[in-house]
């Protein structure tokens, strides 16, 4: 439906991390709209699942979305997106890799 994006991401390259992944988190917000920025953690990622729903958004609205990695050192790369949600459809997108995707 048009209140949800449906989000998904592959895995950091290992190489780059500093240390065992240990969660994602993603924060998003409308851009247009005056909303609180919400901030989701996904705990002890399972490597067979990078995706999540966003639900519950406004229609016909863009939203500022940023997927981050963590491990036990800190944050590591970002994927930064925005993204506008339809009038009366799904929204579907795919981050690459995290820290070289900026779509629009």
């Amino acid at each position: 439906n048009a209140t949800s994006i449906f989000v998904s991401w592959e895995v950091p390259i290992l190489n780059d991390l500093n240390g065992i992944l240990v969660n994602y988190s993603i924060n998003y917000s409308g851009i247009e709209i005056d909303t609180v920025p919400r901030v989701i953690y996904l705990s002890n990622p399972n490597l067979t699942n990078q995706s999540i729903t966003l639900i519950d958004l406004e229609e016909y609205t863009t939203y500022s979305i940023n997927v981050s990695s963590y491990t036990k050192v800190g944050k590591g790369p970002d994927a930064i997106l925005t993204h506008r949600t339809n009038q009366d459809v799904e929204c579907y997108i795919h981050l690459c890799e995290l820290g070289s995707a900026n779509l629009e």
